[in-house]
């Protein structure tokens, strides 16, 4: 005959030895029993009256730690940080979403092992509805939670699948703010290009030449201002490395990595006669092949000053402001509009598919009397 008793006995003999074998316990001049153990990777001092109590303190964390949300989206993001799966920006945008989406609330204190499939489904609907978040919104906040649960599984802290609850998850579109998108928003128009360039042409200089490059090449900002003048050979330009930004010490800091945002990393960017010419501009500012495109004092220009100085030009031609970023949209319309093979759109432009360069980068920018000859014809 089998004791069960016994043997639970034994186990939970044998695990609390275990537990307790590299354990440090030391009786402390105020007649506590004191020791240190870990919470969410950091010394946490605890003390009791006597030792057996102090020891039942310690068996009990370590055999059922209670790792809250916050502990392991510290844990996950800072193991993801560590081993180089994401880099110092896109740790500081998932501690910037974690703020948004999570602190503050009771998700955030609660213990993992607590958190089910009803209770977080609520969490989630709530919040969406609460906030009136879109589905840009709801796709960064479920990177957030995805993350930190598929950490705390691996960890043994919740049994809980997190990717069958994302995939069983039924949210209705309608749930989700809607934010209408105006294409002259998004990109610039044929005119608003027009004059953008006389400008410089007018009144040339070198950023403004770097923001003329960005609509004849659709390059990043932070791409432009990584540029040196090995990447360009004769009509390609290669594209390989980018500017990043990100908090160190609680200052922003700006580094050059040595790979783009595209899935290869680099790609080659095939230059028009135009685009040539904006360079060789450029190199009468520098007069050396060495070192960055962008230079000033012997310093590399940041891409900062490229998203400024195209603030500037359109301040001083009398149109509404819009970013670096969407120039590159501009130049995404431009070739699908003129029916340049979706293939060489993406290559040109470091898209790994057409979709994505159709869904968020493609928008009208012909103006209003010119669709209205095209539809007069028709």
């Amino acid at each position: 005959m089998i004791d069960l008793t016994l043997i639970q006995h034994e186990y939970e003999k044998m695990i609390r030895q275990k537990i307790l074998e590299h354990q440090k316990i030391w009786l402390a001049s105020d007649g506590r029993w004191k020791t240190y153990i870990e919470i969410a990777g950091k010394r946490k001092l605890i003390a009791k009256s006597s030792r057996d109590a102090l020891e039942d303190e310690v068996v009990n964390h370590y055999r059922d730690p209670r790792m809250t949300f916050r502990d392991c989206f510290n844990l996950w993001i800072a193991e993801k940080l560590e081993y180089g799966e994401i880099q110092n920006q896109t740790y500081d945008r998932y501690t910037a979403d974690y703020k948004r989406y999570i602190h503050s609330t009771d998700l955030e204190t609660k213990e993992v092992k607590g958190i089910d499939e009803l209770y977080l489904e609520d969490f989630i609907k709530k919040k969406i509805s609460d906030n009136h978040l879109t589905a840009k919104n709801w796709s960064n906040m479920r990177i957030i939670i995805t993350g930190t649960m598929v950490y705390a599984r691996k960890h043994g802290y919740t049994d809980m699948r997190i990717s069958l609850f994302m995939s069983e998850l039924q949210l209705s579109s309608k749930i989700f703010e809607r934010k209408p998108v105006k294409d002259s928003e998004q990109v610039y128009n044929e005119d608003e290009e027009a004059r953008i360039k006389q400008y410089v042409h007018d009144h040339p200089d070198m950023l403004g030449l770097g923001v003329i490059l960005g609509f004849v090449t659709g390059v990043r900002v932070g791409e432009a201002a990584a540029l040196k003048w090995s990447d360009w050979e004769g009509d390609v330009l290669t594209v390989q490395r980018t500017e990043i930004k990100y908090k160190k010490d609680g200052r922003w800091a700006e580094e050059v990595r040595g790979f783009t945002k595209g899935r290869d990393g680099i790609r080659e960017v095939v230059l028009t006669e135009e685009a040539q010419g904006i360079l060789r501009q450029l190199y009468q500012y520098t007069g050396s092949q060495d070192g960055y495109i962008f230079m000033r004092d012997g310093q590399r220009i940041k891409a900062a000053w490229l998203s400024n100085k195209i603030e500037s030009l359109c301040r001083c031609t009398g149109m509404p402001h819009r970013s670096f970023h969407k120039i590159r949209k501009t130049y995404c319309t431009t070739l699908l509009d003129a029916g340049v093979s979706e293939k060489i759109v993406t290559k040109q432009v470091g898209h790994t598919e057409i979709l994505t360069t159709k869904k968020f980068y493609y928008y009208n920018k012909e103006e209003i009397g010119t669709i209205k000859e095209r539809l007069e014809k028709v």
